[in-house]
């Protein structure tokens, strides 16, 4: 039995025949075909590099950086942060025109929610770009991920934490987090000027909200004095 090999690949393929000149017949078709694809991305590649000369050097890196520059400062912080995860390592030095959906489909597989959410921040980001013409991956072939249910922890575990916990500093860092229900962020960007003991509040902005948005503000109860 005859069989074809992929000098490319190293992939090999029966011919499924015995006969030697039928077999050469159906090598000589594989290597036409793969001359006739090869040819038509060089003059694609040629097409393309007239009209957008930084096409065929743009890595997904760059749109990383792209996505990463906007917003406010704190979700500039959080998306650079998500970036970073080991997961965009297989596409993050990648030609955008050199992508496919099984390398979309890899990195999923290795992200969380909120970097896959990331990931098709990207996607999107070089659509509206033009440095990717076509989606890389339809709208309905984006795996939905399946969001973890979130909730609060109860007074009995919020006591385990404290009881638990042999470092003061850590200890009273987790009771402010409780009795003030903010975010661990928010508690830790904390200093005595948030406090206004002739008032007996504490007062703060959420790193989450915008810039202009008021300030929370809490009374400062005999516990979390």
């Amino acid at each position: 039995m005859f069989y074809v090999h992929c000098n490319g690949t190293g992939k090999q393929t029966s011919l499924k025949t015995r006969n030697e000149a039928e077999a050469r017949n159906l090598l000589a078709s594989y290597n036409e075909s793969a001359n006739t694809a090869q040819a038509n991305r060089v003059i694609g590649m040629a097409y393309i590099s007239q009209s957008d000369p930084e096409a065929a050097s743009r890595t997904w890196q760059l749109v990383f950086q792209q996505v990463s520059n906007k917003g406010r400062a704190s979700t500039k912080e959080r998306r650079a942060r998500a970036f970073k995860h080991a997961g965009f390592d297989l596409i993050r030095d990648k030609k955008l025109i050199h992508t496919k959906p099984q390398d979309f489909l890899k990195v999923l597989k290795k992200l969380g929610t909120f970097a896959s959410d990331m990931l098709k921040l990207a996607h999107n980001e070089a659509l509206g770009l033009d440095w990717i013409t076509i989606p890389i991956l339809p709208p309905k072939k984006w795996p939905k991920i399946k969001k973890r249910e979130k909730k609060a922890i109860t007074s009995e575990q919020h006591a385990m934490i404290i009881e638990a916990e042999k470092n003061e500093e850590r200890r009273l860092y987790y009771e402010m987090c409780w009795h003030t229900a903010a975010s661990q962020t928010d508690v830790a960007n904390l200093t005595h000027e948030n406090i206004n003991w002739d008032r007996q509040t504490l007062s703060y902005k959420r790193v989450k909200l915008r810039e202009d948005s008021k300030p929370t503000v809490l009374t400062i109860g005999e516990r979390l004095k």
